[in-house]
């Protein structure tokens, strides 16, 4: 028997439902840090100065477009 065997021997498998729970909330624990992610680059682009905005390549108006949108889309 090998060291392995011996941790796991105890070990219970999830069910099926346990892993799409498991699944589902990883998947929304993403998503909600991905749209954290997306408000923060936004408000960071809103507080720019237009050289910084000319440095990166946009226009003033969309920055101020792409700060506008809702942090889900």
């Amino acid at each position: 028997m090998v060291a392995m065997d011996t941790i796991c021997e105890g070990a219970i498998a999830p069910s099926p439902s346990q892993r799409e729970k498991r699944r589902f909330f990883r998947l929304l624990l993403n998503w909600v840090m991905l749209c954290g992610q997306k408000r923060r680059g936004r408000l960071a682009l809103s507080e720019m100065t237009p050289e910084q905005l000319l440095d990166i390549g946009i226009t003033a108006q969309e920055a101020r477009q792409e700060a506008a949108r809702p942090f889900w889309n």
